[in-house]
């Protein structure tokens, strides 16, 4: 994973990963100086500022979420409440005239989309 999350870009309750470690965490505080991680495996706290990495947004994390897997003429597409994921792209699934698709490509993008689009927090299932 590549080190590339800037700590401006997290919200509270966002999945990131640290010290290139592949066990998800959950930000649980957000402070000037670090972002103060739980795990969601394990039963730790730890406050980290540059380690933070990026979780690949997977099926796995799509399921996990509540999106419903569909075919769309061969292809899988990952729908939940009105928006679709599909071929790495986030969009509104009931707008026919709708062209503007946003790429998603990690967990912490996924859920703040979501939550700008929805005011709701996306978690896990």
């Amino acid at each position: 994973m590549n080190n590339n999350i800037n700590f401006k870009e997290l919200r509270l309750d966002n999945y990131i990963c640290i010290n290139n470690n592949l066990h998800p965490c959950r930000v649980k505080e957000i402070t000037m100086s670090s972002v103060v991680v739980e795990s969601i495996k394990e039963n730790y706290s730890e406050p980290t500022i540059n380690s933070m990495n990026p979780i690949p947004l997977t099926e796995e994390w799509l399921l996990k979420f509540g999106f419903i897997k569909s075919d769309n003429y061969g292809n899988d597409e990952y729908r939940l409440d009105g928006y679709s994921y599909f071929r790495g792209s986030f969009y509104i699934s009931d707008c026919d005239e709708c062209g503007e698709s946003v790429e998603i490509n990690f967990v912490h993008e996924l859920q703040n989309l979501y939550f700008t689009l929805t005011k709701k927090e996306l978690t896990i299932m």
